[in-house]
Formats: structure tokens, C-alpha cells, sequence
């Protein structure tokens, strides 16, 4: 599994629940850390180049049987506040990498008849000012990657394109 992000937090723990269950799980990260249970490839994701050649690395070793993407960017201001580049790098960090990811690894996964993509994203900033993208770090990691874990098994063969709120029911009815 290639997750980004995956130095600490919640990539981590992902990375770490894979690792006790018997998979070598894989990393681009901006920082390296001995904790990493896996391949660990330091890259700044925000240079594309840089990315592509960390993915090349990456990718090198083997198809991987499922994405995760984890990394993000925040730069919280209210929307009368916010600068423009400051958006720009958001967008670039959340969403051009995520696509950049899945177009390296989505090949060799198909060729291999299994495609497997869990986008991490936060849903605290619902209804909440100025609240940023990691305000979900203040959950169980645990939790959020049993979630990822499951997304990514055999046993969610028949889940598609679903939202899954691991949320503690902040966002419940």
C-alpha cells in the first residue's frame, strides 16, 4: 500500500496496522522517521517533479495494491482573509497530488485486478470558522485507519465511491 503522508499521524498509524498484519507498506513524506514500518521515500510533495520522480522510486519496487492519500496543507483564514497563493498551494498539495498518485500507481493496479483508493479528508471544518484540514488529527488514529484498512480489503470489494465519516458522531444525525 502507498500511502502519502505517512511519517506520523494518521498515515502512520495506517502504516503500522499494515505492518502487524504481515504487508510492507510504502511512503512519500516530506520527513523521514526510523518509527516508518516500510519504505519511506522523503519528498517534498509540493515540487511536482520531485513527486514524480519519489513515485518512479517508489513504484519501482513493485505494483502497490491500494492508495492512500493522506497528505495535505492547511492554511486556515476566513474566505475574506485568505490569499490566493496561500489556496493555490492547498489545492496543489490536496488535490494535484492525490491525482498525480492515483495516474503513477493506477496501471499496475489495474493490470492486477485490484484497485483500491482511500482519500483522507477531514469534515470538521462543517460549519466551523477557520477550521483546518488536520482538525481531524484530534481523533483516534487507530480508528481512522481501521477505516482505511477496511477500504482497502477484500471484504469492500462491493464499495464504491463511498463518504465515511470517522468522526466520533460529530457529524452525525
Amino acid at each position: 500500500m502507498l500511502i502519502t503522508g505517512a511519517s506520523r499521524g494518521i498515515g502512520l498509524a495506517v502504516a503500522e496496522r499494515l505492518a502487524r498484519q504481515g504487508h510492507r507498506p510504502i511512503s512519500l513524506a516530506r520527513a523521514s522517521t526510523d518509527a516508518f514500518p516500510g519504505g519511506l521515500h522523503e519528498v517534498d510533495l509540493s515540487d511536482r517533479a520531485a513527486a514524480d520522480k519519489a513515485l518512479r522510486a517508489a513504484l519501482a519496487h513493485g505494483p502497490v495494491d491500494a492508495v492512500v492519500n493522506n497528505v495535505g496543507l492547511v492554511r486556515p483564514a476566513s474566505v475574506h482573509e485568505a490569499d490566493l497563493d496561500d489556496l493555490y498551494a492547498v489545492y496543489d498539495v490536496t488535490v494535484r497530488v492525490a491525482v498525480q498518485v492515483v495516474q503513477a500507481a493506477l496501471p499496475a493496479m489495474t493490470a492486477h485486478g485490484w484497485v483500491r483508493i482511500v482519500n483522507i479528508t477531514s469534515l470538521v471544518t462543517v460549519g466551523r470558522p477557520e477550521r483546518t484540514a488536520y482538525g481531524a488529527a484530534a481523533l483516534p488514529h487507530p480508528e481512522i485507519a481501521s477505516a482505511v484498512l477496511y477500504l482497502a480489503s477484500e471484504a469492500a470489494s462491493a464499495v464504491r465511491g463511498v463518504l465515511l465519516p470517522v468522526d466520533g458522531g460529530r457529524t452525525a444525525v
